[in-house]
């Protein structure tokens, strides 16, 4: 959730010509879930018929991206000081209860001495059940900060959840290590991460037309995947004087981030706007007058959820649903890279986290350059609208996805482990594209709360599946040989059953209207 350079902002990689927005209408039981687009390229849209472009656009792009820099290299300062200071509490418990009854070791263990079954498991276990503990905020609050930032913006949302995260990572600072998991109750305030993306995505989305949104999406993952190469060796420079210090400058980092998102302008108003001026033009009119009776119904629980239903009765929606469970399963089998290239290959932790730099630069260049560029070939050669060229980047990511877990997972020496990390950058468009595929059907006062119940599944998938990653994890590691790379084969596993349901929709014809 970071960037670089601010001409990513004034990047229009997909064609123009084909920025068509999907229709939809009421599905039946007739009704294909996708049909497939002629080949013959179509007259592009009358300018007046075309969604004006936010007026605060490049504002709104350049104050994420530099704040989500902050924010995201402070996050890469903050993982290899924590685990290792994680490690060597649980290699001294470890060392004591081996030693004689009474022992207190004060002095220094070797890092190498903590790479054993007994630790490195322990460890796992740890991390996988601090980080389903975290899940449970986004699961519980998700769909009602969804709908607050629908009715009242997505400012106050983002702000609230950057506020909570940054109160959890001062806890950390201010307590023992073992006592870490505490601090997750402070992600009640805005829900914690998950929350943070959907609001996020659901900026770009109001800011940005249709034919667009899947390359800024792109760019804004692509420009955060250049925190690991500033976060990573500033951590691991400022680790050879201190951990607890390498921590502070990250703390310090987020809050950067944090005070930049307050000059960010709330960008819910105008996407409302432009929504209500397609109603009029259409003859559909929203009854201003239930306005008050329907915020009272929606403002409990229940009202909540009945109102997020949209969600489940469009098709295309319903079927694609589980598919972001991927997100998950890639975020929690990938936390466990930079233990297991340490423990199997004996590297310290500061030195494999250097594997995140290399994925992240070979990430970025696929989003930012291949993909882009990809699009831009869909659309001015083949004449695909904005849906299907993100359903077949979309099936070709998820293919580049499995392989390169199952490649780090089997590999036998860190060239191999390296290449499966290049392999698995291929396929950094999948989530993204289908996020823009999914955004098609809704109405711009509807996303967040499309975005709220994604982050729901994909948080249950979180939940499930940090216990059961780091089980496989550390049975892996005390088995050894092939198996130690046991959670990224079991990534890979899952990630092929869950792009199952990818491959069986088809892209709408032209005419077909598919609006909700």
């Amino acid at each position: 959730m970071s960037s670089e350079s601010l001409r990513v902002l004034e990047a229009e990689p997909i064609d123009s010509n084909y920025d068509s927005d999907l229709d939809l209408t009421s599905p039946d039981a007739s009704t294909a879930l996708l049909q497939d687009y002629p080949e013959s390229r179509e007259e592009p849209s009358p300018p007046s018929s075309s969604p004006p472009r936010h007026r605060h656009y490049v504002r709104v792009i350049a104050l994420s991206l530099v704040a989500a820099i902050f924010i995201e290299v402070g996050d890469f300062m903050e993982r290899a000081p924590m685990m290792r200071l994680m490690e060597d509490i649980l290699c001294r418990k470890y060392y004591e209860s081996t030693a004689p009854l009474g022992t207190h070791i004060t002095l220094p263990i070797p890092e190498q001495d903590c790479k054993i079954p007994a630790v490195q498991g322990e460890l796992a276990m740890l991390k996988g059940w601090d980080a389903a503990l975290a899940c449970i905020p986004g699961l519980l609050l998700a769909l009602p900060y969804g709908y607050i930032a629908d009715r009242y913006g997505r400012k106050i949302v983002l702000l609230l959840s950057l506020i909570g995260v940054t109160l959890g990572l001062a806890w950390i600072l201010l307590v023992d290590v073992r006592w870490i998991w505490a601090g997750n109750a402070f992600l009640c305030i805005g829900g914690g991460s998950s929350v943070i993306k959907a609001t996020i995505y659901a900026i770009f989305a109001d800011v940005t037309p249709e034919n667009k949104r899947a390359a800024v999406f792109f760019q804004f993952l692509g420009a955060a995947m250049l925190s690991p190469v500033i976060g990573v060796p500033l951590s691991w420079y400022i680790m050879k004087t201190s951990s607890i210090l390498a921590m502070e400058v990250g703390l310090a980092s987020v809050i950067c981030g944090l005070v930049l998102i307050f000059f960010l302008p709330e960008t819910l108003d105008q996407a409302k706007a432009t929504e209500a001026a397609a109603h009029a033009t259409s003859g559909n009119s929203l009854p201003d007058g239930d306005d008050m009776a329907q915020s009272s119904k929606m403002l409990t629980i229940y009202g909540v959820i009945k109102g997020s239903n949209f969600v489940f009765a469009i098709p295309v929606l319903r079927t694609l649903l589980i598919s972001f469970i991927i997100g998950p399963v890639l975020i929690t089998s990938m936390s466990f890279l930079v233990q297991f290239a340490s423990d199997k290959y004996h590297w310290s932790i500061a030195d494999a986290s250097f594997i995140s730099p290399f994925s992240a630069i070979a990430t970025f260049i696929v989003l930012v350059i291949i993909l882009p560029l990809v699009y831009s070939l869909l659309g001015s050669r083949l004449g695909f609208r904005p849906a299907m060229r993100d359903l077949v980047v979309a099936r070709g990511s998820l293919i580049f996805l499995v392989l390169g877990c199952l490649i780090i997972g089997l590999a036998p020496s860190p060239g191999f482990l390296i290449a499966g990390t290049g392999i698995l950058s291929l396929g950094a468009g999948g989530i993204p594209a289908i996020r823009s595929l999914v955004t098609s059907f809704v109405h711009a006062d509807q996303v967040s709360r499309l975005y709220g119940v994604l982050a729901v599944i994909e948080t249950i998938g979180s939940l499930v599946l940090n216990p059961l990653f780091s089980k496989s994890f550390s049975w892996g590691m005390s088995l050894g040989g092939v198996w130690s790379g046991m959670v990224f084969i079991l990534a890979g596993v899952i990630t092929l059953i869950l792009s199952l349901p990818v491959y069986t929709v088809r892209p709408p014809k032209p005419e077909e209207d598919v609006h909700a």
